[in-house]
């Protein structure tokens, strides 16, 4: 029988309790403004290391996690994604006024290229990744809240009942989010 040291058990109990509070109840924030869309980009970990589930990197393993970021004119980030939550796939909402962790890149430099990059494109192109970075139009500027973004999130639809690598995950959470956000563009 092996022991887990109560430090080992302590971060497992945080990375769980960061899972379970990845969206919140409640958006106070409904001040309608323009906002910038990027892509977060982050690498996912073979395993959980650390009280941080997902890594800053995009070069730790061809994984990679995809996130939609608003920065509002303000100076407010808005942060929706799609996360495994034991086998299901979860909406994600994180407001701050700090850049998210990852690789920030701007909606405009992104052709498929820019999301997935030519080192891991022979992994990709065995899978679905490389039909699902082509399927998406990028919004670049939005006139929303960050309750709107709150809602939004809540509303994407989960096809599948469980979450899938390939069918069913943040990537096609993201895509399927970028589609929905189409319906705050603002052209500039």
């Amino acid at each position: 029988m092996k022991l887990i040291s109560s430090q080992s058990r302590g971060r497992a109990m945080e990375v769980e309790k960061s899972r379970r509070n990845i969206y919140p109840t409640h958006e106070p924030d409904d001040v309608k403004r323009t906002g910038q869309v990027f892509i977060v980009r982050r690498g996912v970990p073979l395993g959980i290391s650390s009280t941080n589930f997902y890594s800053s990197s995009d070069s730790e393993n061809p994984f990679q996690h995809w996130a939609i970021a608003v920065k509002f004119i303000d100076g407010k980030w808005v942060r929706i994604e799609g996360f495994n939550i034991h086998g299901r796939l979860r909406a994600g909402y994180r407001c701050s006024s700090s850049k998210p962790k990852g690789t920030i890149i701007n909606v405009e430099d992104t052709p498929v290229s820019g999301i997935v990059t030519f080192r891991v494109w022979i992994l990709n192109f065995l899978s679905l990744q490389w039909l699902k970075a082509s399927l998406y139009r990028p919004v670049r500027f939005i006139m929303a809240s960050p309750r709107d973004l709150h809602k939004l999130a809540a509303s994407i639809p989960i096809n599948l009942p469980f979450y899938c690598l390939q069918l069913n995950d943040c990537q096609t959470w993201f895509l399927r989010a970028m589609y929905e956000l189409q319906k705050y563009e603002k052209v500039i």
